[in-house]
């Protein structure tokens, strides 16, 4: 027996040690903070009828609901705490979910003097929160109990495993309580308390098999043996191996206890807890196999110890990660109060100001971007999505890659086809030039040709940037009005109307760029350079040609008798190494080489200088002589020579127009916009508008800011020295530009980039709901309105869409987006098709498209055709039809069907043909077409 000294030694360390920790967690949960982080905790856990509240009753003293059936229809906390006199004193109240008390909880929640006044008002809160006798509740029921004689410790006790509903029970009962163990199961700071009756066959236990899928090693889940007087004469042997953990074994082990049984409880005897503390140490002392068990497993008093050391012990391992996760949610809750920001002001002057400085921060913001000033907090950030934001960052890609995308249209000057084909078209453009002299018609005729090579990958550029522009200035002001969606709108919708109309007056600029470059011209010392650059080039690398070939020594013998070099070390292309060599026409002779020393004169003294004379002589007849090969020579060293200036010239300029009309001008530009709008009547009643759900939101984030620092403030209380440490895996704080379809040469149809996967569901952007053919409320025509604003302008005219075909036989492809009845059909070819790239940034999710027939006569019908949609992930093409469509009579008819789009939103749409028209051919004839769906931004 320990002395009543060693007990009070005991009892005050226990008050130093363990209580703090034990209260610690208490308080925590009376704050509410499991809300945000699991606290370490016990859970009870079992089948129904296994024994659970027998076990409750020994630890407490308080005899919990018994019965069949579901008894527990709630989770009960109950928490004990060891008090210092004789007193008894319970209490007992209802905990919502949601942490806030409903009309009558407080009703039901009191303080009593005793055990059996606890048991009825656990009944009474049970019957409030669950209504009926066969519902069940997730919210719960916190009993505390203060005596001398109870434990300091906290357990969650929880329903019994229901499998099947019984008479009177909700069917959903099963799917509730199951989810609910299941939740408490997943917490890893949840020690399982898991109750098996010894009666029972371990096997079929069924929370052991479960507590085995959460916690493999039984690292936390420590088993407790019920009704060891129900175990038959001969069935000992099998409780013993489980009892010594030998049989389904838990790292925590296992403890028997024995509790009142039901006669016992009938007869109402051994109703205190040291009469059930003596009965349960006679029944182990006296059983024939029980006693000659280690004593440490069994009885309550040696479960107490035992769960009190492990969730001490588990609170202590777990407070550096509970700190972190504190202190991350802190942080998260004033970020987000930061970005609620402040209730909207009431006076009219406060809104006036109000408006007008949220107005001028994100213009001050978008500013920077546009200057590449990143030091605004929004823009600082290390995220991929803030790096769309930085606008002069996105600005240097798209010039670089402009760039790269013009250095690579450069014709290869130096391929032999290349070179045939310029001396067969200064064969026939030949005039009246003199022998020696340039045609600079043909110059001027090549550069205006190749010149337009360039446009689309500029108005590539120009999309690109205006689309990067556009998102990084609504994600702004996202970020800058989470609260006022109004506001946010307003912002929105004037950066969009800025950049259409920008984006519009600086195709014309664009124009006048080409314009220009269509009419070459340079300064003389500039292209003069740049032509002596390739002569030296090509002189060089010819040197170098001829030192590979005579080496290191003279020859043997006269250099007539040394293998004849290559023609490509001689031809055109040999200048550079390359395979450009052409051999002169049958009507030229090769310029004759130097003469040879006659055999009367003596051999040269030296043969090495005379070999190579002789070669470079014979390169520099064939490349700079008076013959038309020459002259084919010197026309491929202008072309390369202006090719270079005039690239460097217009990308040049073209980047100087994106900087000066729309980097520098955006901010100053959209500030004006947003300034008229705040001087508008009634602007502050309609901009500052917050939706209801923003003052909740507001006032949930001030609640959890609270709970979470009272929190912090208990855990630096009670624990100072305890470090943040993060759960592992936690981490703190928690465009690519496509190209146009390309043409598949073998089968004809058009092959779309990768996209990326699809974003989150958001709000369309705009809707186009079909009313009549030729109505003027589809996508083709708000698109060349500039959203219905202006007349209408070929959508591709400005850049706005692009349209391509397998080939027209009549007709062009803008004629598709004109609006107009003009004659226009494909060539005859098995699937012929026309296709209507959307863009980079837009999406259609079609329901209808009108078709008008480009045939001008009758007989022209169209029969059979597919209207398909670009699936980039699986790379082919999808048929949105719902049914065959009828038949696109001519002349001029117009069909419209209607479309699934297949839950997807498509940037590429293409009209296919899929068998013979009416004149047993495959031409496709559609002048116009129209699209109706909603339309969204893509990500």
């Amino acid at each position: 027996m320990m002395s009543s000294m060693d007990a009070s030694a005991l009892s005050r360390q226990n008050q130093k040690d363990v209580r703090p920790m034990l209260d610690l967690v208490d308080e925590m949960r009376r704050l509410g903070v499991e809300k945000e982080v699991p606290l370490p905790q016990i859970a009870v856990m079992g089948d129904q009828s296994c024994g659970k509240s027998s076990v409750l009753e020994a630890l407490s003293g308080v005899p919990f609901p018994r019965g069949t059936g579901l008894v527990t229809r709630c989770p009960c906390q109950l928490t004990m705490k060891r008090s210092s006199d004789d007193r008894w004193r319970g209490s007992v109240k209802v905990l919502r979910q949601t942490g806030q008390e409903l009309a009558g909880d407080m009703n039901v929640s009191k303080e009593v003097t005793s055990p059996s006044a606890l048991t009825e008002a656990i009944e009474v809160c049970t019957t409030h929160l669950t209504r009926e006798s066969g519902t069940f509740s997730s919210d719960s029921i916190v009993v505390e109990v203060r005596a001398p004689h109870v434990p300091d410790l906290t357990i969650i006790d929880l329903p019994g495993i229901v499998r099947t509903a019984t008479a009177g029970q909700d069917m959903s009962v099963v799917t509730q309580v199951n989810s609910t163990i299941e939740k408490y199961l997943a917490q890893e700071r949840t020690i399982i308390l898991a109750i098996v009756p010894a009666n029972q066959d371990v096997a079929t236990v069924d929370i052991l098999e479960r507590a085995l899928r959460v916690d493999p090693t039984g690292a936390r889940t420590i088993g407790v043996l019920t009704k060891p007087d129900l175990v038959g004469d001969g069935g000992e042997d099998e409780v013993v191996a489980v009892l010594k953990n030998e049989r389904k074994p838990l790292k925590l082990g296992y403890v028997m206890v024995k509790n009142r049984s039901a006669r016992e409880l009938k007869q109402g005897v051994m109703t205190t807890p040291r009469e059930q503390e003596r009965a349960e140490r006679d029944f182990f002392r006296n059983h024939p196999v029980w006693r000659t068990m280690d004593p440490k497993l069994l009885g309550v008093a040696n479960l107490t110890t035992k769960l009190t050391a492990l969730l001490t012990k588990r609170i202590v391992t777990h407070l550096p990660e509970l700190k972190y996760e504190l202190q991350e949610h802190f942080n998260a809750a004033e970020k987000n109060l930061i970005r609620l920001g402040a209730q909207p002001p009431s006076e009219e002057g406060e809104k006036a100001r109000e408006i007008l400085r949220r107005f001028g921060d994100y213009s001050s913001t978008l500013m920077a971007s546009a200057r590449g000033d990143y030091r605004n907090e929004r823009l600082a950030r290390a995220d991929e999505d803030s790096s769309q934001l930085r606008l002069r960052a996105v600005a240097d890609r798209v010039f670089r890659d402009l760039e790269a995308e013009i250095s690579s249209l450069k014709p290869d000057f130096e391929a032999r086809d290349f070179t045939n084909k310029l001396h067969q078209e200064l064969a026939a453009l030949r005039g009246r030039e003199l022998p020696g002299l340039l045609n600079s018609y043909f110059f001027y005729g090549f550069m205006a040709r190749h010149v337009e090579m360039w446009r689309p990958v500029i108005e590539d550029a120009r999309a690109e940037l205006y689309d990067a522009a556009r998102d990084a200035g609504i994600a702004l002001a996202d970020d800058a009005f989470p609260t006022y969606p109004a506001m946010a709108a307003c912002v929105r919708q004037a950066v969009g109307d800025y950049l259409y109309q920008s984006g519009d007056a600086l195709i014309p600029k664009i124009d006048d760029v080409f314009k220009h470059e269509a009419d070459p011209f340079i300064s003389k010392n500039e292209l003069g350079d740049a032509i002596l650059k390739v002569r030296f080039d090509r002189f060089d690398a010819a040197l170098q040609a001829v030192l590979d070939q005579c080496g290191d020594h003279p020859p043997e013998g006269p250099e007539s008798e040394a293998p004849a070099p290559a023609s490509s070390s001689w031809g055109l292309g040999a200048s550079t190494g390359g395979d450009g060599a052409v051999e002169p026409p049958p009507e030229e002779e090769a310029p004759p080489p130097p003469e040879e020393p006659s055999q009367d004169e003596g051999p040269p003294q030296h043969p090495l200088r005379e070999m190579v004379l002789g070669k470079l002589g014979r390169w520099y007849m064939a490349n700079h002589g008076v013959t038309s090969m020459s002259m084919v020579e010197d026309m491929r060293t202008v072309l390369i020579a202006y090719w270079g200036v005039a690239a460097k010239r217009i990308t040049e300029n073209v980047c100087m127009l994106f900087e000066n009309h729309l980097l520098a001008a955006l901010g100053q530009d959209i500030e004006k916009a947003l300034l008229d709008i705040a001087n508008e009547e009634g602007a502050a009643h309609r901009l500052l508008v917050q939706d209801p759900a923003i003052d909740r939101e507001r006032e949930e984030t001030r609640q959890k800011k609270s709970r979470v620092a009272a929190a912090l403030n208990a855990l630096q209380r009670v624990a100072p020295d305890v470090v943040a440490v993060p759960p592992p895996g936690a981490k703190r704080g928690s465009f690519a530009a496509a190209a146009p379809p390309a043409v598949d040469g073998g089968s004809g149809v058009p092959r779309a980039p990768r996209e990326a996967a699809p974003a989150p569901e958001t709000p369309p952007l705009e809707t186009f709901t079909f009313t009549s053919n030729g109505d003027n409320g589809g996508f083709i025509y708000w698109l060349g309105t500039s959203g219905q604003r202006e007349k209408f302008v070929n959508p591709m005219d400005r850049g706005r869409v692009r349209v391509t075909s397998s080939g027209l036989a009549k007709g062009a492809e803008d004629l598709l987006v004109a609006r107009k009845r003009q004659p226009c059909w494909t060539k005859n070819e098995p699937n012929a098709w026309i296709c209507l790239d959307l863009g980079r940034n837009r999406r259609l999710s079609p329901t209808h498209y009108t078709l008008c027939s480009g045939a001008s006569e009758a007989g022209f019908d169209l029969l059979s055709w597919a209207f398909e949609g670009y699936d980039a992930a699986r790379d082919e093409w999808v048929d949105l039809h719902t049914e065959p469509p009828p038949p696109l009579t001519s002349p001029w008819g117009v069909q419209t069907i209607k479309v699934d789009a297949r839950g997807r939103r498509w940037r590429y749409l293409r009209v296919r043909v899929a068998g013979p028209n009416l004149k047993n051919t495959y031409e496709l004839p559609v002048c116009a077409w129209e699209f109706y769906g909603a339309l969204y931004q893509a990500n």
